[in-house]
């Protein structure tokens, strides 16, 4: 085999060896996220936040501060979409829609 050879099969086993090693590699802080609970704070971080803001506030999507809706009226709106708003029926079980609802109206306006 020549040196270049060599070192061609080298590289490819260092290659091989990192892939490998970064794949098993998640810190403890990884498995926690992964396995974090599914709570309404946590379901409006993973599904609204983007949007809506950390507290409401809608930098992207509407302000949800304040809502003067009922429950159902906001799980309707999360289940089927309103506007630029995605649906979430079938992403989001009936119960977590509710939780988020009852979430969302917490947030008040703070001037």
């Amino acid at each position: 085999m020549t040196s270049v050879a060599r070192q061609r099969t080298a590289r490819g086993w260092c290659v091989i060896g990192l892939l490998t090693a970064a794949a098993g590699c998640h810190s403890q802080s990884d498995r926690n996220v992964a396995s974090a609970p599914e709570t309404p704070p946590r379901v409006y971080e993973l599904h609204c936040l983007g949007c809506h803001g950390p507290h409401g506030e809608g930098p992207w999507g509407p302000n949800i501060q304040s809502l003067n809706r009922t429950d159902q009226e906001i799980v309707s709106v999360i289940a089927n979409g309103q506007g630029k708003m995605p649906a979430f029926k079938g992403h989001l079980s009936e119960a977590q829609m509710r939780e988020l609802a009852d979430y969302v109206k917490t947030f008040k306006y703070k001037p």
